[in-house]
């Protein structure tokens, strides 16, 4: 890792902590094949993830969806991407997209 990103990495957990937040990693997580996809669908599936987080330790934060895409996008906080992906496994939607976000603007 350069130095740069690594003093960002520090700089963004030092944030996280000095405002009360979690100093666990955020992660971005992609589902796909969610074609016409709804609000209440987008909701349950969230809810799914929530009822069972703490079994691992995460925070499911948002959900996002594109109906037209199919494409599912949710936003956590978790010890690692393994944690995430047994949660939404367990929750009945898998995915192998997750990707640790350790740069924000």
């Amino acid at each position: 890792m350069s130095e740069f990103f690594a003093r960002d990495r520090l700089r963004t957990t030092t944030v996280c902590a000095t405002q009360g937040g979690s100093t666990l990693p955020e992660f971005m997580d992609v589902h796909e094949g969610m074609s016409g996809i709804t609000p209440e669908q987008l909701a349950e599936a969230h809810q799914a993830d929530l009822d069972i987080q703490d079994q691992e330790g995460v925070n499911f934060k948002h959900a996002w969806a594109d109906p037209k895409t199919g494409k599912v996008f949710c936003l956590s906080e978790a010890p690692n991407a393994e944690a995430v992906k047994r949660i939404h496994e367990r929750a009945g939607h898998p995915t192998d997209q997750v990707f640790e976000v350790p740069v924000q603007a």
